[in-house]
């Protein structure tokens, strides 16, 4: 009688075959296989990130999760992956909050058309100048302030 491979055993053949001999096959059938659990895992940042720039790091999160998966530690690859691609989803955040986005149009309209000078100078706009500074302080980088003045 023939016993069955476990999911699990049938990952840890492919990985090895990715590891050691560069198998594009192993890896397209094991990125086939855990897709699903990538995107669950994504979906979950649905409001704080752009999905789409997300997937399209599908191939790497999961090569890069392959690479560093030791099966000595006791893990499965789907919980190494899983925790992997939360990890990508949260630096992604982490590395795009320093950006703030503001819709209004008078800061739009004071970062593209005039100086500092001329919002000086121009004591009707002070508050747009204001309301900038406002808005810059609010970076983790303190010395932007300092840029813009």
């Amino acid at each position: 009688m023939r016993k069955s491979i476990t999911s699990n055993e049938e990952d840890l053949k492919l990985i090895k075959l990715i590891k050691n001999d560069k198998c594009d096959v192993s890896f397209r059938r094991l990125e086939d296989k855990h897709s699903n659990l990538f995107y669950s895992v994504c979906n979950k940042f649905r409001n704080k990130v752009d999905l789409d720039e997300i997937y399209k790091d599908k191939s790497f999160v999961m090569f890069k999760s392959i690479s560093s998966f030791n099966p000595t530690k006791g893990a499965k690859f789907s919980t190494w992956l899983g925790n992997y691609s939360r990890y990508h989803c949260l630096n992604h955040i982490k590395n795009n909050f320093k950006y703030i986005y503001s819709n209004e149009d008078t800061i739009t309209h004071f970062f593209n058309n005039k100086s500092v000078d001329e919002y000086d100078a121009n004591k009707n706009h002070k508050t747009d100048l204001e309301h900038a500074f406002a808005i810059l302080k609010k970076m983790n980088d303190k010395r932007i302030v300092k840029i813009f003045k």
